[in-house]
């Protein structure tokens, strides 16, 4: 299984800590890094600083040389397709030879983040029109065609020039959601990965299944399966005790409203919990029903000694 790293820095998070975060991963052997795409706090603090995705993965390209750089996952909705494709384009331009450019899309959720900076939300019917055009698009543009012409609703393009770089790459196209339907469909259609955001692995056996039953559409033609990664809360231990003590931290942060106890019960089917021996099972579990990718959040930049810990057990 290929382990990333994932990163919520839209809770006041400044470069300096993103880019500690990534680069302790890339010396740790995680294989690509990942940021959020927010404009403002998930958890409703109105005052905490958010900075850009695109901005902050340029700098990174400059500021490492091997570890994949993405998003997990862009929304649609918050820049124009035009825009969005050049600052991917030029991110690939940044970054190290070799080095891949991981584009995450999906449809936008957090309809306060939009209404606070004057952007559309739309319905989430509106919102999967736009992303599977956004999707097209994309392709287009890292096509053999030298000019890209289309006439969406989203998506209007007149004869634009073809954005691949050196060597001819484009970016990796990622889904991320957890619905049985219409983000499988999508993901098969266009993608190379589907994400599974923080969900039993159960459910993430759902998704598998419902993938392949798509891939088995005889319209369908992939050169390869797509992909099937998870996304997971992660707190663990070398000992109980620090398991514990990290647990305790983190539940101060994100539900102080609850007790450690239930911090942990509301999470144990969802998040990568415990020892070693814990989370191995759990990976082990997450693989036997076709996961093959997994992205770990680290959630508080005052403890990236995780990123470590994970490494020493799982990759080194």
């Amino acid at each position: 299984m290929d382990h990333c790293l994932m990163l919520e820095p839209q809770e006041g998070w400044r470069y300096q800590d993103i880019a500690s975060c990534v680069l302790r991963a890339e010396a740790a052997g995680f294989v690509a890094a990942y940021r959020s795409d927010h404009f403002m706090s998930v958890r409703g603090d109105e005052d905490a600083w958010s900075s850009d995705a695109w901005t902050t993965l340029a700098g990174l390209a400059r500021d490492t040389t091997s570890i994949a750089l993405g998003t997990l996952v862009t929304p649609t909705t918050f820049r124009t397709f035009g825009a969005l494709a050049k600052s991917v384009a030029t991110v690939m331009d940044m970054a190290s030879p070799g080095q891949e450019v991981h584009l995450g899309l999906g449809t936008g959720w957090l309809a306060r983040e939009h209404e606070a900076f004057g952007l559309r939300f739309g319905d989430l019917n509106e919102r999967y029109r736009r992303l599977e055009e956004y999707l097209a698009g994309i392709r287009a543009l890292w096509s053999d065609e030298s000019h890209v012409s289309s006439d969406g609703d989203h998506v209007r393009l007149s004869r634009a020039p073809h954005l691949g770089v050196a060597g001819g790459s484009r970016p990796r196209l990622i889904i991320g959601g957890s619905g049985l339907h219409r983000t499988p469909r999508l993901a098969v259609r266009y993608a190379d990965e589907l994400n599974v955001p923080y969900s039993t692995v159960a459910h993430c056996k759902k998704v598998v299944e419902q993938v392949r039953r798509y891939e088995d559409d005889p319209e369908v033609r992939r050169a390869q399966p797509i992909v099937v990664s998870a996304m997971t809360g992660c707190i663990i231990g070398r000992t109980e005790g620090e398991f514990l003590d990290r647990a305790g931290r983190l539940q101060r942060v994100l539900a102080p409203d609850e007790s450690l106890d239930d911090f942990l019960a509301n999470r144990e089917d969802t998040w990568l919990l415990g020892t070693r021996a814990d989370v191995a099972s759990r990976l082990a579990s997450l693989a036997e029903v076709g996961v093959t990718r997994l992205a770990l959040t680290v959630d508080e930049v005052d403890d990236i000694d995780m990123i470590d810990t994970f490494a020493d057990w799982f990759i080194r």
